[in-house]
This record gives structure tokens, C-alpha cells and sequence, in this order.
């Protein structure tokens, strides 16, 4: 049905994440697709199917792709990373980022890829995948199920190595959540514009709080996750644990 559907017509339900315009309306039209027949309803009609729709804008990947979102942080591209904090720090809450990242990993369609990427140690990197992103059919989401449940969070707060990772796979589009300061802002700020000069790859940046304390703690470096989101054309967000639908 998704085959079909990208080519302009067979069989399926729409989503979101498929836009294509037919010449006759409906979910079905006449002109230059698959089948070989006409309709509005179910079935092998021929379907002069629409271009995909142009991404670029901001949060959105740096290819064309179905939608990504990940703790309402929307993106659209073939190629996502989600690169998390999994330091002492995210103790408390790496419970709700389990639950949201499978989440985000679920509503992946088939011919998009991803990786899970954590930070801890300085210089030191746990992705699902070391070697490439892997495609986002049942059986790897199966596997990044079982690596979440089997990830737990120690040491430091150092995301270059998980940056440099998810640039060298080729991601176009980056989710990058924290709870506070990096071990040293500037460096990753200056690293991420290096990594990413014509900005062709967005980062949506999101800092992840439990409580007053920490969200008191996260004003002094909103500027930090800002800027990195800013200089990618991403979005920035601040995100409650306690408020997570």
C-alpha cells in the first residue's frame, strides 16, 4: 500500500506523512499512475499522483521524507538521529525518554532510517547501530526496544562523539535532548556549525526537566540549546517529564 501509494495510486488509506494531489479527487484519480482504472474508492485505479511535498522548513530534515516527531518536536526526513543524554544526571526521568523514544521510533514508516544514539563519557558514544542507521521495518524497531530497555545512565554529559557519529551516517535530521549543560558548551556549539556548514541538516534541540530545581538550572542554558538549533534551522523546545502526554 505504501509502494503504491508513493507511485500515485492503488489501494490504502492516506496519511499525513504521504502527500500526493490527484487530477480528479478523491483518494484516486485518472492520469499517469499504476492501475488501470478510475475511482474514488479502494482499487486499482490509475492515479496521476502528486510531487512529494518541499521540505526545508524549520525542523524539517534535509531530504524528503514522511514526518518524525519526538516528544512534539516535529521533523520531516528519510534519515533521523535521535541523540540523547544518558548521563548520571537523567536518572530520575530516563523511565519517560525510554517510553518517548519508543514512541518516536514506532511512528517511523519504512523508508525512513534511524539511530539511537546516548551520551555519557567523555569521548565515548552508545549507539543502537555503530556501523550505519538501520531502517525502520518491525524487526529493528524490535531491536531498539530491547537496546532502550537494556540502556541505563552514568558518567558525563559529552554529545560529540554522538554528533560526530550521526553526521558520519548521514543524518538529516537530529533530535538533541538534554537535561543541562554540556561539558563544554562552546565546543559543541562550534562543533555542530563545522559538522553541519550549510545548515542541510537540522537539529531540533530539547532540553528535558523533572522539577522546579532543574527547570530553574535549564534558564542558563536555554541560549546554548538555542543557538544550536537556531544556527540548523531546527527548533528548540523544554520539555516537562511530569506533563508528557
Amino acid at each position: 500500500d505504501l509502494t503504491s501509494a508513493l507511485q500515485g495510486g492503488g489501494a490504502g488509506e492516506t496519511t499525513d506523512s504521504l502527500i500526493g494531489v490527484s487530477a480528479v479527487g478523491g483518494l484516486m484519480g485518472k492520469g499517469k499512475g499504476t492501475g488501470s482504472g478510475v475511482g474514488d474508492t479502494l482499487g486499482s485505479g490509475t492515479g496521476d499522483g502528486g510531487s512529494i511535498a518541499a521540505f526545508g522548513v524549520p525542523g524539517g530534515g534535509g531530504g524528503a521524507g514522511p514526518r518524525s516527531s519526538f516528544m512534539g518536536v516535529k521533523g520531516n526526513a528519510r534519515r533521523v538521529a535521535f541523540i540523547c543524554d544518558a548521563s548520571g544526571s537523567m536518572m530520575t526521568k530516563f523511565e519517560e525518554l525510554r517510553v518517548e523514544l519508543g514512541k518516536a521510533v514506532d511512528i517511523l514508516q519504512p523508508p525512513q532510517s534511524f539511530n539511537i544514539i546516548f551520551f555519557q563519557e567523555k569521548g565515548k558514544s552508545l549507539p543502537l547501530d555503530k556501523e550505519q542507521m538501520v531502517f525502520a521495518n518491525p524487526d529493528n524497531k524490535r531491536k531498539a526496544a530491547v537496546f532502550l530497555e537494556h540502556t541505563a545512565p552514568h558518567g558525563a554529559t559529552d554529545p560529540l562523539p554522538a554528533l560526530e557519529l550521526a553526521f558520519k551516517q548521514g543524518a538529516q535530521l537530529i533530535f538533541l535532548l538534554t537535561d543541562g549543560d554540556f561539558d563544554d558548551n562552546p565546543a559543541v556549539i562550534k562543533r555542530c556549525k563545522e559538522l553541519n556548514p550549510n545548515a542541510k541538516v537540522k537539529i531540533n534541540t530539547i532540553i528535558f526537566v523533572k522539577n522546579k530545581q532543574e527547570l530553574a538550572a535549564a534558564k542558563d542554558f536555554v541560549e546554548v540549546m538555542k543557538t544550536i538549533a537556531n544556527d540548523s534551522g531546527g527548533n528548540y523546545k523544554l520539555a516537562d517529564a511530569n506533563n508528557l502526554q
